[in-house]
């Protein structure tokens, strides 16, 4: 009977909560601002104390058959579009069902997509890139921070991918206070026409080093009463 409330206590230790979650922009894209964690804009590299704007236009679309955020109404770009039928071509575009579809527009800025931090912590990136124009054109791929939960924005040229490069992938650490935002900026390369680029990005929590403390405790009181029962003596 000891035994077993040991074991109780035990496996009610190694149940508590590691304090990850996983954050996707694909899946919670809506067409609204914050959805999944995740804010898509435009914002200048040559004015990196500015907030950026946000997209706010969702009806539409650049992209027919879609859920988008975009600068303006109308099938304007810059913007951010999620597919919702079953993919297709729409003019020189292959339009991707499994990733958001970002288009930057004919100026400097740079089309956003970033993660903002619920809780401060370490968080892990994983983004994958891929040219969705069958003229493509070249789109410059930035990481994009920010030091304090809004400004100023750090640039950070990663990969421009073209027809000759047409994908770039990304997996990267970060720690970031409640309310700091990491992602990534596409620039038009020089020309925007044929830029449509597909997008997925991924984000997960780090457990918190307490909750690691207390699996690790907990594992080690199983293992112990483990070893005290394989090493009990049967008397005759």
């Amino acid at each position: 009977m000891k035994y077993l409330k040991l074991c109780a206590v035990a496996a009610a230790i190694t149940s508590v909560p590691a304090s990850a979650a996983t954050f996707d922009a694909f899946s919670s894209f809506n067409g609204t601002q914050l959805a999944g964690n995740f804010i898509y804009g435009e914002v200048n590299p040559a004015q990196p104390n500015t907030p950026g704007t946000f997209f706010t236009a969702n009806t539409n679309c650049f992209i027919s058959g879609s859920i988008c955020l975009q600068r303006a109404p109308n099938f304007d770009v810059p913007g951010v579009t999620k597919s919702t039928v079953p993919s297709f071509q729409y003019n020189s575009v292959n339009v991707p069902t499994d990733r958001l579809l970002a288009h930057p527009g004919n100026d400097s800025n740079q089309t956003f997509l970033a993660f903002v931090a619920p809780i401060a912590g370490v968080y892990n990136l994983i983004a994958s890139f891929n040219i969705q124009d069958i003229r493509p054109s070249g789109v410059g791929i930035n990481l994009i921070e920010t030091t304090n939960g809004a400004t100023p924005f750090i640039f950070t040229p990663l990969a421009t991918i073209t027809g000759a490069s047409p994908s770039y992938s990304f997996a990267g650490s970060f720690t970031l206070i409640q309310g700091q935002a990491v992602g990534f900026g596409l620039d038009n390369a020089g020309f925007y026409g044929n830029d449509s680029t597909g997008v997925n990005l991924s984000v997960s929590s780090v457990p918190e080093a307490g909750s690691w403390a207390m699996m690790i405790a907990g594992f080690g009181l199983v293992g112990g009463m483990a070893r005290r029962r394989s090493t009990r003596v049967v008397h005759a």
